[in-house]
C-alpha cells in the first residue's frame, strides 16, 4: 500500500509543478497565474516529491533498492501528468480530486486495518 501512495504523491507533486508553468496553468485553468500562486504550486510540488520518497524508503527498507525503485515512481507519475496533459486536460480536476482522496485513503486506512 505504501508504494501506491508515493505513486499518489508523485502524481500530484507533478501535477502542481505542471499548473505552476504558465502554459500549463492556461492550458487546463484558461488563465495565467500570478507569481505568488506559481511560488505556493512550486512549493507545495517540492514537498510532495520529498514526502513521495518516505513511503518507499519505509517500504523496501534498503536504500539503494528504494531510491531506484522511487525513481521509477518517478517516471510513471511523470509519464502519466504527460498523458492527462497531452490527451485529457479537461479531466485534470477529477484527476487531482481522485488522487487527493487516494492520497488520504492511504494514509488513514492502514490505521484502521491495524489489529
Amino acid at each position: 500500500m505504501l508504494v501506491w501512495l508515493s505513486l499518489v504523491l508523485c502524481y500530484l507533486a507533478f501535477l502542481a509543478l505542471a499548473l505552476a508553468m504558465p502554459r500549463h496553468h492556461e492550458q487546463l485553468r484558461g488563465r495565467k497565474p500570478g507569481r505568488g500562486l506559481v511560488w505556493l504550486l512550486r512549493i507545495t510540488g517540492a514537498v510532495l516529491l520529498g514526502l513521495s520518497a518516505w513511503p518507499a524508503l519505509i517500504w523496501w527498507g534498503n536504500p539503494a533498492v528504494a531510491v531506484s525503485s522511487w525513481l521509477g515512481i518517478l517516471s510513471v507519475a511523470a509519464f502519466a501528468v504527460a498523458m492527462m496533459l497531452t490527451y485529457a486536460s479537461g479531466w485534470w480536476r477529477t484527476t487531482l480530486a481522485g488522487a487527493g482522496t487516494a492520497a488520504i485513503l492511504l494514509l488513514v486506512l492502514p490505521v484502521f486495518l491495524h489489529p
